[in-house]
């Protein structure tokens, strides 16, 4: 038939799996990649911020107004706010691979659950509460540095109203004279006014969003790799489908949570 062929005219491609990895260049690279998406993607990440938690539009008629008028009032730094303490993102992503794979294997060698969709959907799940754990601390504080430059804005702009129904955090002037000096202030102050429980709001609101989303995905991505491998033994098409399937997954374990970052409640996180 012409949609067919001999296995062996195809070069097979081994899985990689997770312990057959250098994790000693695996994980830098992980997190090299990951912090150079930060850099290209965070002016965006900062003015969806500011444009959520503004009142109407009190201040920016939209994303290229946001941009202009940060440009014009704040400098170029201004699209940088928080950024060094959102770097930090990288950890999560590393803890996200990690748990994942470790969580299935364990299942694997550990249970006797040998059903790789379902452990699939175990580990995903288990990755994301991970993950979301060190993310969700890290989203609040580069929040609020985020914030911090719309008070000048608003001044040089000539504009006396509120920005938003969100109450400032009661941060020393003296503070804001480094960024450094601002980023402990606001840990700080958070604390001192909500304990630990200050840096998980929204927690459960997150979980609620991404556990879901990271076990089905990877419950889905499983079930259908398998049934790709196991069924096909001579159609050209899913034989060449599923070798590209293995190449692709070792870029997804780089860019799942990057996908993942797509900004949460930014209320449930300043209010």
């Amino acid at each position: 038939m012409a949609t067919s062929c001999e296995i062996e005219d195809i070069p097979s491609i081994q899985t990689i799996e997770w312990n057959m990895m250098d994790k000693k260049k695996y994980l830098p690279g992980v997190a090299v990649s990951g912090f150079f998406v930060r850099t290209v993607l965070y002016p965006n990440t900062l003015i969806k911020t500011r444009l959520q938690v503004q009142k109407q539009k009190s201040l920016y008629n939209g994303t290229f107004d946001a941009f202009r008028k940060i440009l014009r009032y704040e400098g170029f730094r201004g699209l940088y706010r928080g950024f060094w303490i959102s770097s930090w993102y990288v950890l999560p992503s590393m803890t996200y691979i990690t748990v994942y794979e470790t969580v299935r294997h364990v299942l694997q060698d550990k249970t006797t659950l040998q059903n790789n969709t379902v452990r699939s959907l175990i580990a995903g799940f288990s990755a994301s509460v991970a993950g979301q754990t060190f993310v969700v601390p890290i989203d609040i504080v580069t929040q609020h540095l985020q914030m911090m430059g719309t008070t000048q804005t608003l001044k040089a702009a000539g504009i006396s109203n509120k920005l938003s129904h969100i109450k400032p955090l009661p941060i020393p002037p003296e503070a804001l004279k480094s960024r450094l000096g601002a980023s402990v202030a606001i840990v700080k102050t958070l604390y001192n006014q909500y304990g630990i429980s200050g840096f998980y709001k929204g927690y459960f609101t997150s979980l609620s969003l991404f556990a879901p989303n990271s076990a089905m995905w990877w419950a889905f991505y499983h079930a259908y790799c398998g049934k790709e491998t196991s069924s096909c033994c001579s159609c050209c098409y899913c034989t060449h489908f599923g070798t590209i399937v293995q190449i692709y997954k070792l870029h997804m374990y780089v860019c799942m949570y990057v996908c993942l970052f797509r900004f949460r409640s930014a209320l449930y996180k300043l209010c």
